[in-house]
Protein backbone atom coordinates (compact mmCIF):
# COMPACT_ATOMS: atom_id res chain seq x y z
CA UNK A 1 0.00 0.00 0.00
CA UNK A 2 1.31 3.38 -1.33
CA UNK A 3 1.31 6.16 1.37
CA UNK A 4 -0.45 9.29 0.58
CA UNK A 5 0.91 12.58 1.26
CA UNK A 6 -1.30 15.86 0.91
CA UNK A 7 1.15 18.83 -0.98
CA UNK A 8 -0.31 22.02 -0.69
CA UNK A 9 1.40 24.54 -2.91
CA UNK A 10 0.75 27.51 -5.35
CA UNK A 11 3.82 27.48 -7.02
CA UNK A 12 3.29 25.32 -10.59
CA UNK A 13 7.18 24.51 -11.17
CA UNK A 14 7.78 23.62 -7.83
CA UNK A 15 4.67 21.44 -7.42
CA UNK A 16 5.36 19.54 -10.44
CA UNK A 17 8.68 18.73 -9.04
CA UNK A 18 7.74 17.48 -5.96
CA UNK A 19 4.76 15.65 -7.21
CA UNK A 20 7.18 13.69 -9.97
CA UNK A 21 9.74 12.68 -7.75
CA UNK A 22 7.26 11.41 -5.04
CA UNK A 23 5.43 9.59 -7.92
CA UNK A 24 8.52 7.99 -9.33
CA UNK A 25 9.03 6.29 -5.74
CA UNK A 26 5.72 4.97 -5.49
CA UNK A 27 3.88 7.48 -3.46
CA UNK A 28 0.24 8.65 -4.33
CA UNK A 29 0.76 12.73 -3.96
CA UNK A 30 -2.58 14.70 -3.67
CA UNK A 31 -1.98 18.52 -4.84
CA UNK A 32 -3.91 21.37 -3.30
CA UNK A 33 -3.10 25.26 -4.44
CA UNK A 34 -4.83 26.39 -1.20
CA UNK A 35 -5.21 25.76 2.07
CA UNK A 36 -9.19 25.63 1.59
CA UNK A 37 -8.83 23.17 -1.11
CA UNK A 38 -6.81 20.90 1.94
CA UNK A 39 -9.24 21.33 4.15
CA UNK A 40 -11.91 19.54 2.24
CA UNK A 41 -9.53 17.29 0.96
CA UNK A 42 -8.58 15.72 4.54
CA UNK A 43 -12.19 15.75 5.71
CA UNK A 44 -12.63 12.84 3.16
CA UNK A 45 -9.13 11.09 2.79
CA UNK A 46 -6.65 9.67 5.43
CA UNK A 47 -3.33 11.25 4.39
CA UNK A 48 0.34 9.96 6.50
CA UNK A 49 2.36 13.56 5.52
CA UNK A 50 1.68 16.90 4.70
CA UNK A 51 4.37 19.06 2.50
CA UNK A 52 2.81 22.94 3.32
CA UNK A 53 3.82 25.37 1.27
CA UNK A 54 4.10 28.35 4.22
CA UNK A 55 3.14 31.24 1.98
CA UNK A 56 0.26 30.61 0.34
CA UNK A 57 -2.75 33.11 -0.93
CA UNK A 58 -5.07 32.22 1.56
CA UNK A 59 -3.05 32.47 4.52
CA UNK A 60 0.30 30.40 5.59
CA UNK A 61 -0.11 26.34 5.27
CA UNK A 62 2.03 25.36 8.94
CA UNK A 63 -0.25 27.87 10.90
CA UNK A 64 -4.04 27.32 9.34
CA UNK A 65 -3.88 23.58 8.42
CA UNK A 66 -1.60 22.38 11.47
CA UNK A 67 -4.35 21.31 14.36
CA UNK A 68 -7.47 20.85 11.47
CA UNK A 69 -5.46 17.84 9.73
CA UNK A 70 -4.20 16.20 12.59
CA UNK A 71 -7.90 16.38 14.35
CA UNK A 72 -10.14 15.96 11.93
CA UNK A 73 -8.72 13.30 9.17
CA UNK A 74 -10.55 10.25 8.92
CA UNK A 75 -9.17 7.15 10.29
Amino acid sequence: MAYKILMVEDDSSIAAGLSYALEKEGYLVTLCRKISQAFEEIKTVHFDLALLDMQLPDGAGGKRLDRSFWQNRPR
